[in-house]
């Protein structure tokens, strides 16, 4: 017992004994009793891989997998350029416009999410002659402002100014900002596949409500109007409506659904598709070329949505368009529809799958 206590004690206090055990556990290497050769120590570099160098092929496998993934379908590196540069410079060429610039016409279609009229979109020149004051909107302006608010009347006027144009809004109360967006991606990637897009705006959008100080003291009331109608108006980030602005594709254009429900469909749509009435005799043969025809120009605007990495998720006859202007079939209704490359969704709170 004596001996071990000894023994004991001097392992703990010899000083020389534990510095030279510490510094061979420490040492890189290692002597081998057997043959007197060096065998690596776990904390050597190389045996750790530590110095180890990223062969050729392993970067070059790297890089193109961050290429595919940048470039395959949807393509994000795409949608990032679309998105902080062509969206950007688009939004600053556009003419600005505002509920002041569209007298409202007959209501074309009422849904969940808005409801659709006829209108005139005017032009600069056409807004002073119709007496378009500042601050003052179209009839529409006032009556939907909210979304429980009334129609808003056919317009009265008769103005023929050549900057005038006939178009089509959409009054959206809800997931107006997709849909916005989806028009204006679209309208840059694919115009041809859907309806022709203008603008959108809100009620808060007006060049008037943010001129109410241009004219200082000498407006008076009128300057006090326009602050209280700036204050009313709420736009579409607050859960106001969105006015949506497409180009009238003419006045035979229907929809898929409107064609399908005509008892000489779809001899009905040759018109719109080919000009004219085809010289074949009717029957399966004739029925067959033009369902063919719908059916590929649609496949056709689909193709278009997904190659730019967005999906309508809600294709019906009612959502499709045979237009009589670009003689081809279009979508429409965007609102539900999600952009894979950039992640903007009907509804932020529900991931881009999500079937609700």
């Amino acid at each position: 017992m004596h001996s071990l206590s000894l023994a004991l004690s001097s392992d703990f206090v010899d000083p020389p004994t534990s510095t030279s055990t510490l510094n061979l556990l420490l040492s890189p290497t290692k002597k081998n009793g057997k043959n007197g050769g060096k065998t690596p120590s776990t904390l050597d570099p190389v045996l750790r891989m530590e110095t180890r160098s990223v062969a050729l092929p392993q970067l070059l496998a790297l890089a193109g997998a961050v290429t595919a993934y940048l470039t395959v379908r949807p393509g994000v590196a795409a949608g990032a350029i679309d998105f902080y540069i062509l969206d950007r410079a688009s939004r600053a060429m556009r003419r600005r416009v505002g509920p002041s610039d569209v007298e409202v016409g007959d209501k074309m279609a009422q849904g969940g999410f808005g409801s659709v009229y006829r209108a005139t979109l005017l032009g600069e020149g056409e807004k002073e002659k119709t007496g378009a004051k500042k601050g003052g909107g179209s009839k529409a302006s006032s009556s939907s402002s909210s979304p429980s608010s009334p129609p808003p009347p056919p317009s009265t006027s008769t103005s023929t100014s050549s900057s005038s144009r006939p178009v089509i809004l959409k009054i959206a109360t809800e997931f107006g900002p997709a849909e916005a967006w989806m028009n204006e991606r679209l309208a840059r990637a694919a115009p041809w596949a859907v309806a022709d897009f203008i603008t959108a705006f809100d009620e808060t959008t007006e060049d008037d409500i943010d001129d109410d100080d241009e004219g200082g003291s000498a407006n008076g009331a009128n300057g006090a109007r326009k602050k209280q109608k700036k204050t009313k108006a709420r736009s579409a980030a607050d859960g106001g409506p969105l006015w949506l602005l497409w180009e009238d594709e003419g006045p035979e254009t229907a929809t898929l659904s409107q064609l399908m429900n005509r008892r000489d469909w779809p001899y009905c749509a040759e018109p719109l598709l080919f000009g004219r009435e085809l010289r074949l005799p009717r029957g399966p043969r004739r029925r067959g070329a033009v369902v063919k025809e719908v059916a590929r120009q649609l496949l056709s605007a689909l193709d278009a949505l997904h190659a730019v990495g967005i999906v309508h998720r809600d294709v019906k006859p009612q959502n499709v368009i045979v237009s009589q202007r670009a003689r081809r079939v279009k979508l429409i209704d965007l609102g539900a529809a999600a952009d894979l490359r950039v992640g903007v969704n009907y509804s932020p709170n529900l991931s881009l799958l999500d079937p609700r």
